[in-house]
């Protein structure tokens, strides 16, 4: 297992040892300082973002207290299991431990795939059994300690409590982890505490960001907001402090979850008030029980970037190797037609081809690709999160491969048919 290299500041008197997957940046880094400053050192688990990670753990040391980066991917079973003992061995007996990072990638019933599902399941559910049991057999060599010993987080989502069917695979590998939680809530006891948090939307990100991000947390919560990261990472020290849960799950969203939504969040278009009124209007009085209106029925339309030429560092022969060559892509994308309805000629009220372009451009720049299939799974895995696409079809042409061809390519469909 490799891992960044940091020096700790000089020792201190012994503190409790906490490992925190996903740990470099976003939540993950916000769990980590909020626990380091409650006293706490800190495993700082990372799988790619290394340079994210250094600085998670430098800010802890300017906090006064010891951390180290510890790489692992955690769709590998030995590296997982290898995790606590190098934390132990760095920092001492770990005594908590908050499974953070998942993956989150765009998925349906349409183009679900065992790949797919795989893909999640081993870092959103396996991983986190895993990292929960061998912390109660670490914990099992010290007898000396009161009961409970240990505390486990399990991050969740709030979308458990009011299914859509967007994000297949992730959610149903969270619904497990869901189940796990009351499980090894059971199963640890009493030497080990399992406590959930599920957050709302929380943070900006590709699939929602900017003014659209700001509409979606406003909209769709009974509050008038979701959950902010301070929200979450407060949740998760409690849980980590309170001894006396185990098994159960704390929701963290502003009510989210409540107002149970027929696609993603981030599927969803604006809210239209009623003409005249900002505000809802009442139900009708010879109604007893008003009922939630039927969601609306969501249309369907097609974007598309036509012959992007571009260089991209592509191919497993020698002499495609160090050097850039020419690719020519095609990308269409079914769209959410219900938020791209133009009424007013606004730049708002269309698709973001750039977006499109960025996305091809982004995944062609990032370091050479052997296979066109990966660089055309990286581009789709991308575009589907982009908000308001619904599905996507890629093609990529290769033209410098065999002499006696004009191109090669492939081309790939998630959710066009």
């Amino acid at each position: 297992m490799d891992r960044v290299r940091s020096s700790p500041p000089d020792p201190t008197p012994v503190a409790p040892v906490v490992l925190v997957t996903g740990a470099g940046k976003r939540l993950g880094r916000g769990i980590a300082l909020a626990l380091a400053r409650q006293g706490w050192d800190i495993g700082v688990h990372y799988a790619t973002s290394a340079t994210e990670a250094l600085e998670t753990v430098n800010a802890i040391h300017a906090l006064g207290r010891r951390a180290v980066p510890l790489r692992a991917d955690l769709a590998n079973e030995a590296e997982v299991l290898a995790l606590l003992p190098e934390l132990t061995a760095a920092l001492g007996p770990v005594r908590a431990l908050v499974n953070n990072a998942s993956r989150f990638v765009f998925d349906e019933a349409a183009d679900f795939s065992q790949a797919s599902f795989n893909a999640h399941m081993l870092p959103n559910l396996a991983a986190p059994v895993l990292l929960a049991r061998e912390l109660h057999r670490l914990l099992e060599t010290h007898p000396e300690l009161p009961q409970p010993a240990g505390a486990v987080v399990n991050l969740l989502d709030q979308k458990l409590y009011g299914y859509n069917p967007d994000f297949l695979s992730y959610s149903l590998t969270k619904a497990g982890l869901d189940a796990a939680n009351t499980m090894l809530a059971q199963a640890l006891a009493p030497r080990v505490r399992v406590v959930g948090v599920a957050p709302g939307l929380t943070l900006p990100s590709y699939l929602l960001e900017g003014d659209e991000f700001a509409r979606a947390h406003a909209q769709h919560s009974p509050l008038g907001r979701c959950s902010d990261p301070e929200d979450v990472i407060a949740a998760v020290c409690f849980a980590i402090a309170n001894r006396s849960m185990t098994g159960s799950v704390i929701v963290v969203d502003g009510g989210q979850h409540i107002r149970p939504l027929p696609r993603d969040v981030s599927l969803m278009p604006p809210a239209q008030p009623a003409q005249g009124t900002s505000r809802t209007p009442a139900p009708p009085q010879d109604c007893p029980a008003a009922q939630p209106p039927a969601p609306q029925a969501i249309g369907f339309q097609t974007a598309f970037v036509k012959g992007l030429r571009l260089d991209a560092q592509i191919g497993v022969f020698d002499h495609e190797k160090g050097r850039t060559q020419p690719l020519e892509v095609d990308l269409e994308v079914r769209v959410n037609a219900a938020r791209f309805e133009p009424q007013q000629d606004q730049l708002d009220e269309v698709f973001d081809y750039q977006a499109l372009r960025a996305v091809v451009l982004n995944v062609a720049q990032a370091g050479h690709i052997q296979l066109l299939e990966t660089f055309a799974c990286r581009v789709l895995d991308r575009v589907l999160a982009l908000p308001d696409v619904l599905g996507a079809r890629l093609r990529v042409s290769k033209f410098t491969a065999f002499e006696d061809c004009a191109a090669v390519g492939v081309m790939v469909d998630r959710g066009m048919s």
